[in-house]
């Protein structure tokens, strides 16, 4: 555990804004804090709205990361109002809430911190609070008083656990006046404490202990192996775990998804197979989070999903399922078991599922939810491998931990989250996605919350519409996909799966467009356009088709075609009758898998200028059509009934509607985006 104070920096801080630099060296390694966890406070000196001197605590709000909070991110309190508390026998959250409310400093203040009163009645002006993985292993452990007062030393008060509001605050807030040697303090399955009256030491003591926590964790794991390895595991390299990953997530997906649709992110990193193919794993997993903080974000425990032959993956698809059902259905069993208030159960699927001889999955309704338990998780595994290593993990009563994930404090930080996206939780695989309307599709696709796979030939055009696209970094992937090779489209396909955990929707664009005549059409431009046009859309769908059928939950396909399928334009051959074929094959699919709640459809445009359209390309059809080639562009326009030009946002539109569940009666059906060509008409 590093120092990370530096004096010169600090020395030129006002007291707020010393609040501000020590909080970011807390937040800046996770392994002190996680996320929004932690809480830092400062009893400071201001003046009012008349003008008065009031004394302020300044302490974290909630919502905010110690990692990146700034001044905004600290809510005024007036400790004058919240001294007296200090003599209640108790309050209940509600009645707390309220009271801090009124003694709020602005009223357009962020909502304080829960721990607010822990931070208010600790008599010292600088208060630190952390939740450290070497802190947590001693704190979650059989023999945990011993080992706080072995290792971080007689004078560390030890607080048991009670769940953050008043009585806590009290217990905390007693323990630090009656001891004022004390050199910190920590509350069992929670954290530590820390303060002074001068900033610097607090933070220093805070380094400090969590330092003496770490060495003797070394100390004891460098004398014995905590997670030894299952020897029945088979010895699979990462190619192999990731080929077995990627085939199985469709169907473990599709068995969370009820009812909203998850995305999935997986890890087989060393530190993840340590754990998960460790003997020990399932009987360590199950004991429950190691803080209260932890749970919202990780449920008690993980599904563990343990087969005879991990690389038999039919037989792990249907161990997946059964054991996401079982996991559902002990969830609501231990909601029942705890439920007094009557909660509205939050969904019951897991959020971490370990698979021995694989890796682990995070599961969340975008990507940065389903990585949020991953990384809590990892913390969570090294907080047991320290306990194990210099005793026994042990974690706090069953009933505690429903009541910490059901406690209106939380359940009020889930109501901060922003309101998902009509897309949120759907992923898209895109061919031909570099430029054009493949990547107007991706883009609308991404605004509106879908996770999105790019696929092209063009790997550099690919990397430049990562660019394009980086406010969305984190929910877009690429590959290249050669659309008439069946092995390359294979290799796409199980790489969506691999990364977000399979394919709600398909858009089906990679096209090429050969200009001439019949009479002197080569037999390999007829061929090409074939194998791009006709059996690219063919070999794309029955793949992504597999993997809806594995997921068990519907989809979307749609099929970029045009208006050439059915008004076919003068030396346009090749390029017509192939796209007709993908016309009638996106009618086949429609027949064919509405059972399955698999849609397909069709949008047809006409006259997108994007760079599909070369030289030879605008001036072949320029000459077909009679007009000079500067005039092409208007002509297009001209010979529409709406007389516009339609634009590749357009089509966007269009590959939306279709792709949500605006269209969920859908099937089969044409929708030009061709500003009105009365000979193309449907119908």
């Amino acid at each position: 555990m590093k120092n990370l104070w530096v004096r010169e920096t600090a020395k030129s801080l006002d007291d707020f804004s010393l609040l501000v630099y020590a909080s970011n060296l807390l937040g800046a390694d996770t392994a002190l804090v996680q996320g929004g966890g932690g809480n830092t406070s400062l009893k400071r000196t201001e003046r009012d709205f008349m003008d008065r001197e009031i004394e302020v605590l300044r302490v974290k709000a909630s919502g905010y990361q110690l990692s990146t909070i700034g001044h905004e991110g600290f809510a005024g309190v007036k400790l004058d109002d919240v001294l007296p508390l200090l003599e209640r026998d108790n309050m209940t959250d509600d009645e707390m809430v309220r009271y801090i409310s009124h003694a709020l400093t602005a009223q357009d203040s962020p909502r304080p911190s829960i721990e607010t009163l822990l931070h208010g009645f600790i008599p010292y002006r600088w208060v630190l609070h952390s939740h450290a993985d070497a802190i947590l292993s001693l704190a979650n452990n059989a023999n945990a008083e011993e080992l706080i007062s072995e290792i971080l030393g007689e004078d560390i008060l030890i607080v048991p656990y009670h769940r953050p509001g008043f009585l806590v605050a009290k217990q905390v807030g007693l323990a630090v006046r009656g001891n004022r040697d004390a050199g910190g303090l920590v509350l069992l399955h929670h954290g530590l404490v820390t303060w002074s009256d001068d900033c610097e030491e607090a933070y220093e003591r805070h380094i400090e202990l969590v330092d003496r926590a770490e060495t003797a964790m070394r100390k004891a794991l460098a004398a014995k192996i905590v997670f030894p390895a299952r020897p029945d595991l088979p010895a699979l390299d990462r190619e192999e775990r990731g080929r077995i990953a990627g085939d199985v997530a469709p169907a473990l997906r599709g068995a969370l998804s009820s009812p909203l649709p998850m995305i999935l992110t997986f890890d087989d990193s060393d530190e993840a197979l340590e754990f998960v193919n460790a003997e020990n794993v399932h009987v360590l997993s199950q004991t429950g989070p190691a803080t209260p903080e932890h749970v919202l974000s990780t449920k008690p425990r993980p599904l563990v999903v343990q087969t005879d032959d991990p690389t038999n993956t039919e037989a792990l698809k249907n161990a997946l399922r059964q054991g996401v059902e079982t996991f559902q259905r002990d969830y609501l069993a231990y909601c029942g078991k705890y439920n007094t208030a009557g909660h509205t159960p939050h969904n019951p699927v897991p959020r971490l599922v370990l698979v021995p001889g694989i890796g682990l999955w995070g599961v969340g309704t975008d990507v940065s939810d389903s990585r949020a338990p991953m990384e809590i998780y990892k913390h969570t595994v090294q907080i047991m491998k320290g306990a194990e290593a210099i005793g026994s993990f042990r974690t706090m009563p069953e009933a505690e931990v429903y009541s910490a994930e059901y406690w209106p404090m939380e359940l009020y930080k889930l109501s901060m989250r922003p309101k998902p996206k009509e897309l949120n939780g759907k992923v898209a695989f895109v061919t031909g996605a570099a430029r054009g309307i493949g990547l107007a599709a991706a883009q609308i696709l991404l605004r509106e919350g879908a996770c999105v796979m790019l696929t092209d030939l063009d790997q550099a055009g690919l990397d430049e519409a990562a660019g394009h696209l980086a406010p969305y970094a984190g929910r877009f992937a690429t590959a290249v996909v050669d659309v008439t090779d069946e092995r390359s489209v294979k290799e796409g396909v199980a790489r969506c799966s691999l990364v977000f955990g399979g394919i709600d929707i398909l858009v089906s664009n990679a096209g090429i467009a050969p200009v001439g005549d019949i009479l002197n059409l080569p037999l390999r431009t007829w061929e090409k356009s074939f194998a791009v046009n006709a059996t690219g859309h063919f070999l794309v769908s029955r793949e992504v088709i597999r993997v809806m059928q594995d997921q068990g939950r519907g989809g979307s396909l749609v099929y970029i075609n045009t208006k050439n399928a059915l008004a076919p334009g003068k030396d346009f051959g090749a390029y017509s009758c192939a796209k007709a074929a993908e016309a009638q094959l996106c009618r086949i699919i429609a027949l064919e898998h509405g059972k399955d709640k698999i849609r397909a459809n069709m949008i047809n445009p006409d006259g997108v200028l994007t760079d599909l359209w070369s030289p030879d390309m605008r001036a072949n059809r320029a000459k077909a059509y009679g007009v000079e080639i500067d005039q092409f562009e208007d002509f297009l326009k001209d010979r529409t009934l709406l007389k516009e030009t339609v634009r590749v946002e357009d089509v966007a539109e269009a590959v939306l509607y279709l792709a949500s569940d605006r269209s969920r009666v859908t099937t089969g059906c044409i929708i030009s985006v061709d500003g009105g060509a009365r000979e193309a008409f449907p119908r």
